[in-house]
């Protein structure tokens, strides 16, 4: 094993490599940190982010026994860290500490589809630290050993002590070898009887477009990092299939003894722990994986490759080129791209509707932009650095075309995915705090920001958009393991579900003429998009993609289709002149029938929800139930300085938890021993 791979294998923790905007965030010394205690962790949060904590709480010991059964393997007192000081979504396991770091904001990553996130991200960690533990060769406090023997020339001068050094072998023993593919793969299956994650629409979309294109990544180079966004996200991916497909053919015990095998003294590879549990190595067991998805995705292929109708690509340049948006008089299209990057840091671009005049507008972009009614501005969300401890938020930004300036609309009001009004004097956008999203309006300059909707902690919403006669405002909403379309009045109120379905249904658009709305939809197993009627009695599928299709926006010049793309080389934009004909027609019945078959693989996940109780998770009232009357917009509490900070979280006694203050601790002292033959003789 390389210094390089061993490198890569001691830093691995993260749920999900994001980049990150600016320099290293330093912790506020003004945060006052509590700590809840359970028979297993420790859950250490600051003010504002009580709700997250008490369910951090919750889900990590409703896991415990179900990860630590599948390895055979307890770790002993585990720490949380929650922090709330961000609009950033990630986790990371620090395995040789027992330490977990959570972000409380939930992710929203076009790799991977919508879960819980605090279940997922806290089963996935925790299943970092219970297998990677289960699998190391000597304690926590040893992480390595360095091995090493220096020879010298013989000198022959009385007065000269030693000669020059003639031979150096060096060798670093490392207490744990287990490659990314693997740690990532078993974190995201984390066990057979409690998996709060599964294998969605996006995972085998990417596997899939790989698979078709010939784009896979090869075995070696699942065993490491540094591929750039799609790579890098690709390790994931095809990490967790790879240990699916190892848990479907061997067992699900298979996975614990591989991990135990790894723990083995003299193995130094993971293809002796393969093969000691399933007699193949990696590479053999790569291939056999390889010829199993090609026949699975010839079959899926099969039922639509007849009818494809995919958009002419106005723009492919970066790998992670989505949400775009017709200008009004739709002969311009804006978008996010990370053109000139490797990662996933999106800039702000325009174009041509016929692919000509690229241009970038401004970087670090990080919501959908649109357009004013006037076609003179462009709306949109970035982050920005708040304080001097290298904080990034997101705020509410406008971009004057012909000026070419940028100006700040919100600053600290953590607010993103925002929408003009038809006539320009409102915005609606999304707030978030302590993993909660609340629907809020503000002035068309940014000021007398209020809530107007919020549906209970853990709530997520997405895109809200005013009707095009204001009266009403779109927006997705998440729960029960999938995302939904429902709608309020401009106040508030009238709370209804327009496409509650067990797909997943995601970026919906008011059509220009408001006779409907148009979506994304996963019913059939790829990602498609669909319009529906006003009356919510007919739906027309418009794509027919191989790999998948995302955010549209319909023009009102002509009823062209503008939509994200994704195929193995990553995300584009892609157009589909119009109107055209649809690709097919059904009723409401019809379209809320799941065509996947067995290739559904989360529908277990989403039967088990509905069936048991998500512990302090808010759903949503029934489609058609009473409607939900407008939030009053919340007064700022005595000493908060902020909306933030004013809305709290949910009591903990109503959990049956207890806080106490915390109280300053130290990670275990580790050492790195160094053995060494020095000319003959140890030290």
């Amino acid at each position: 094993m390389t210094l390089k791979r061993i490198s890569t294998v001691l830093l691995l923790a993260a749920v999900c490599l994001l980049p990150r905007s600016g320099g290293a965030v330093g912790i506020d010394p003004s945060l006052k940190w509590k700590t809840i205690t359970t028979e297993h962790f420790r859950v250490h949060y600051h003010q504002g982010a009580e709700w997250t904590a008490g369910q951090v709480a919750q889900v990590a010991e409703e896991v415990y026994p179900f990860i630590t059964a599948l390895y055979d393997y307890e770790p002993g007192i585990v720490d949380f860290i929650i922090k709330d000081t961000e609009d950033y979504a990630n986790g990371a396991a620090y395995y040789y500490d027992n330490k977990i770091e959570i972000w409380a904001s939930n992710l929203e990553f076009g790799m991977r589809g919508t879960t819980e996130w605090l279940r997922n991200v806290v089963s996935h960690e925790y299943t970092h630290i219970v297998s990677i533990g289960a699998s190391m060769k000597m304690p926590r406090r040893i992480p390595a050993i360095y091995f090493q023997a220096i020879s010298f020339e013989n000198e022959k001068r009385p007065d000269v002590l030693t000669g020059y050094p003639n031979g150096i072998v060096s060798y670093p023993y490392v207490g744990v070898v287990m490659p990314p593919w693997f740690a990532e793969g078993v974190a995201q299956y984390m066990s057979p009887e409690r998996q709060t994650d599964c294998w969605d629409t996006h995972r085998d979309m990417i596997l899939r477009a790989a698979i078709l294109e010939d784009k896979m990544l090869s075995y070696d180079e699942m065993g490491f990092f540094g591929h750039g966004s799609i790579g890098n996200e690709q390790v994931y991916d095809h990490g967790y299939g790879l240990v699916r497909y190892i848990a479907l053919t061997y067992g699900p015990e298979a996975i614990g003894r591989i991990a135990d095998a790894l723990g083995a003294p003299y193995r130094m590879s993971m293809d002796g722990a393969l093969e000691k549990v399933t007699d193949k190595d990696g590479k053999q067991l790569y291939e056999d994986w390889k010829v199993y998805l090609s026949a699975r995705y010839a079959t899926q292929m099969s039922e639509i490759s007849a009818d494809l109708r995919e958009g002419r690509i106005l723009a492919d340049e970066g790998n992670v080129t989505i949400a775009p948006s017709f200008d009004p008089a739709g002969g311009r299209v804006v978008f996010l791209s990370n053109k000139g990057t490797e990662y996933a840091r999106t800039g702000l671009f325009v174009v041509d509707r016929d692919g000509k005049n690229l241009k970038r507008l401004q970087p670090g972009v990080s919501s959908k932009p649109v357009f004013s009614h006037d076609g003179k501005k462009i709306l949109y969300a970035r982050h920005r650095r708040v304080n001097k401890y290298n904080a990034m938020q997101s705020d509410i930004h406008v971009y004057d075309i012909k000026k070419r300036k940028e100006t700040r609309l919100t600053k600290g009001a953590r607010a993103s995915q925002p929408s003009y009004s038809s006539d320009g004097q409102s915005v609606v956008c999304v707030l978030n705090s302590d993993g909660t999203h609340r629907i809020a309006v503000m002035d068309g300059d940014g000021k007398n920001i209020r809530v107007i909707f919020e549906l209970g902690k853990g709530t997520q919403f997405y895109h809200p958009q005013f009707s095009p006669d204001g009266s009403r405002i779109l927006f997705g909403v998440f729960e029960e393991q999938s995302r939904h379309i429902a709608a309020v009045d401009a106040d508030g109120g009238n709370f209804r579900y327009l496409v509650r379905t067990r797909n997943d249904e995601r970026n919906a658009r008011w059509l220009p003429d408001g006779s409907g709305i148009v979506f994304a939809s996963d019913r059939t197993g790829i990602f498609n998009i669909y319009s529906m009627s006003p009356d919510g009695e007919r739906f027309h599928q418009l794509t027919s993609v191989s790999g998948g299709a995302f955010s549209p926006d319909v023009s009102i010049a002509d009823g062209s289709l503008v939509y994200s793309g994704y195929d193995g080389d990553g995300y584009h934009v892609a157009l589909i002149d119009g109107p055209g004909q649809p690709v097919a027609e059904m009723d409401a019945a019809t379209y809320a029938e799941r065509t996947m078959g067995e290739l559904d693989e989360c529908a277990d996940l989403k039967a088990w929800n509905e069936g048991e109780s998500t512990a302090g998770f808010t759903v949503p009232a029934e489609a058609g139930g009473a409607d939900v009357a407008p939030s009053p917009a919340p007064g700022l509490a005595e000493g908060a300085a902020s909306l933030d900070q004013a809305v709290q979280g949910a009591s903990l006694a109503e959990a049956g938890l207890e806080s106490t203050d915390y109280e300053w601790t130290s990670s275990n002292l580790q050492i790195f021993p160094r053995i060494v033959i020095w000319d003959g003789t140890p030290r």
